[in-house]
């Protein structure tokens, strides 16, 4: 299939977001003067994750997610804080932790020589814009969609009906998603009828049910799928 379009998820695709968050968590509690535990990596990452999960479904805002998820760690952890001035603090950290995954750079440079490219991502408009403008990519796209600034996200059919308007194409058969998460990037693709690939790089296991059209483990994998 010659595929014209690609869209690129973000955060775990091209954006190493796991530095990000572990970057701006150390640094939100250092600047709060609160001693960071190691253990807090981990219960924030799960509570994170579950929190986006049901922005996914419509079950809650952002803004509530910017909260909401320090409410949760700190109470699992009997820490008291100014939980508002926490997550303005962390956001700041974040929003400069624009670090890609290992071989990104070289990999967008090659497919956007020769296709359009461009970034659809559910997240937080102010602190996404940030995090990508620390980035040596951002010219190679044609767009940049985030969920906030559309009000609707991946998985619902509309996000990707905008991201075709924004971006003047029409044909679903020349398109394809690449993203690591089943539950917004393959299953929005899915939805919207066009082409799948997840990117898996740690191997975990697919219990989802879904089917994406490929699977790869690293960046690069992508050139053979796109006959680059």
């Amino acid at each position: 299939m010659n595929y014209s379009l690609i869209l690129f998820d973000a955060d775990g695709t091209l954006f190493d977001y796991d530095k990000a968050e572990a970057y701006a968590l150390k640094n939100a509690f250092s600047s709060s003067n609160i001693p960071f535990r190691e253990k807090f990596f981990p219960a924030y990452k799960i509570i994170n994750s579950a929190l986006w999960l049901d922005f996914e479904k419509g079950l809650i805002s952002p803004d509530k997610i910017r909260v909401e998820r320090f409410k949760q760690l700190f109470d699992n952890f009997n820490v008291e804080t100014n939980i508002t001035a926490f997550s303005d603090i962390y956001l700041h950290y974040f929003a400069e932790a624009g670090f890609l995954i290992n071989g990104a750079e070289n990999i967008v440079k090659k497919i956007a020589q020769q296709k359009n490219t461009a970034i659809v991502t559910n997240g937080l408009s102010v602190v996404q814009r940030s995090r990508f403008s620390k980035a040596p990519i951002m010219s190679l796209f044609e767009d940049v969609i985030i969920s906030e600034e559309i009000g609707c996200a991946k998985p619902n059919t509309d996000f990707f009906e905008i991201t075709f308007e924004k971006l003047g194409h029409k044909d679903k058969n020349s398109t394809i998603i690449i993203g690591d998460s089943l539950t917004s990037d393959i299953q929005g693709g899915i939805n919207f009828g066009i082409t799948t690939c997840w990117f898996n790089p740690k191997k975990s296991p697919n219990n989802s049910g879904l089917a994406p059209d490929f699977e790869i483990q690293k960046l690069e994998e992508l050139l053979g799928i796109l006959d680059l």
